[in-house]
C-alpha cells in the first residue's frame, strides 16, 4: 500500500500477466475485507478493485472476456 485517500486504498503492484494481476488484487482485497470483517462484523465488506496506471476518481473496475481485471484508460488515451 502506497496511500490511503478516504475510503480508498492505492497499493502497487508488479505488471506481469493478466493472471498474475488479478491473483494479486484478489489477495489484497481478501485481506482488506478479513480486516474489516474483525472491527465491524455486523456490516457486509465489499471491495471494488480497479488496475490503473495513475489514480482517476471517474476510474471503474474492467474485466476481460476471461475474467481478469483489466486496465482501465481515460477515454481518448
Amino acid at each position: 500500500m502506497v496511500n490511503f485517500v478516504h475510503d480508498e486504498t492505492i497499493n502497487e503492484i508488479k505488471i506481469t500477466n493478466p493472471a498474475t494481476i488479478t491473483e494479486e488484487v484478489e489477495k489484497i482485497e481478501a485481506i482488506m475485507i478479513k480486516s474489516m470483517e474483525k472491527i465491524v462484523p455486523d456490516v457486509a465488506i465489499r471491495t471494488k478493485a480497479t488496475l490503473m496506471d495513475r489514480w482517476y476518481k471517474e476510474a471503474e473496475a474492467l474485466k476481460d472476456e476471461q475474467g481478469y481485471i483489466k486496465l482501465w484508460q481515460p477515454k481518448g488515451e
